[in-house]
């Protein structure tokens, strides 16, 4: 019986403070960096890795003008299953192997667009990342990636 009420007092304690924690997390008019959202969060981590950062309409702008090539660092099995128009496969995951298979076609002077699955998701930012350190400098992040363009009305190729 002894151990009913431990468990009992202990559970009362455990949800008042998940209670307090709750109600004084809503009372903050600034929210705390560890709990912003994870898309603002990679957002600030992309400018503050001075890279430009597109939406769906520059995006769309950017595939019409053939200016620059555009690169999905998510795994190729995704990509398989549907890419914006025009994207090349360069899995963040394997970028070592997918660097060296698109070196013919890539040049530091390349202007080039990186996204990946959502807003959610930093292979893009990772991606983009690695080809600075290999000397790349006109590197645009899509970071709300396929899941916002399908949203914006935009279509896959397969």
């Amino acid at each position: 019986m002894a151990w009913l009420d431990a468990f009992k007092v202990w559970t009362t304690l455990i949800a008042l403070s998940f209670l307090l924690a709750t109600g004084s997390y809503l009372l903050i008019p600034e929210r705390l960096p560890l709990l912003q959202r994870r898309s603002d969060a990679l957002a600030n981590a992309a400018s503050e890795s001075g890279f430009v950062v597109v939406d769906a309409m520059q995006t769309k702008e950017i595939i019409s003008s053939g200016l620059r090539l555009l690169l999905d660092a998510r795994p190729t099995i995704a990509f398989q299953e549907g890419h914006l128009p025009t994207a090349l496969s360069f899995p963040n995951a394997n970028r070592d192997r997918a660097y060296l298979e698109l070196s013919p076609i890539l040049s530091p002077e390349q202007p080039l667009v990186v996204y990946c699955s959502s807003a959610t998701c930093d292979d893009a930012l990772e991606l983009a990342k690695f080809l600075t350190s290999m000397g790349h400098k006109d590197i645009v992040l899509y970071l709300g990636g396929v899941a916002d363009w399908v949203e914006n009305g935009g279509e896959l190729d397969q």
